[in-house]
């Protein structure tokens, strides 16, 4: 049942004649109109963005690639901004911060060690303890920034074209487990 016809029934109108019912209908609709006005006001809030035309280029191609309305596409892009996702370095990159870690505490012990015995260390320790330290620091930095996950999906699907089918695999997985909705 519609809603017009519901609009009808309260109005005690349902037999109406079709002159009538075309009267009604245009009440209904400024009704139903200025109610779905009043809503959007109070549940949306518009935003305008002036871009330059080779900004807003970029943008168009880039909405057009994934079939989605430019305002859709911006949408979009701002929430993935919002929830960023992490994604651990590769073994390679693990494996030198490990190293550095390693390297670290190996001069550590070492500059303990002597202000330990000798009661003093050696400016040359000191450096290169902090040295690494700042080594450590760049690396960790460099390599822990946050990733977009499309952006790693796109990296990892040129890597190996069988990605994208692995990953749906996993998405598949998950929503037969019920994670979905959680």
């Amino acid at each position: 049942m519609s809603k017009f016809q519901d609009f009808l029934r309260q109005h005690g109108c349902l037999n109406s004649t079709q002159e009538e019912k075309d009267k009604l209908f245009k009440m209904y609709r400024k009704q139903y109109m200025r109610e779905h006005h009043q809503e959007r006001k109070h549940n949306q809030k518009l935003v305008q963005i002036w871009f330059e035309k080779p900004e807003y280029s970029i943008i168009l191609e880039d909405a057009k690639k994934l079939n989605l309305k430019v305002t859709d596409f911006i949408k979009q892009v701002i929430k993935a901004q919002r929830n960023q996702s992490y994604v651990l370095p590769d073994e390679k990159v693990l494996y030198n911060l490990i190293i550095a870690y390693k390297k670290i505490g190996v001069l550590i012990n070492q500059v303990a060690y002597k202000v330990n015995s000798k009661r003093f260390a050696d400016t040359n320790d000191i450096k290169a303890v902090q040295e690494l330290f700042v080594k450590l620091e760049n690396a960790t930095i460099a390599h822990y920034r946050p990733l977009h996950l499309e952006n790693y999906i796109r990296i990892e699907m040129k890597k190996n074209p069988k990605f994208l089918e692995h990953l749906q695999r996993i998405i598949d997985d998950f929503k037969h487990l019920g994670y979905a909705n959680n």
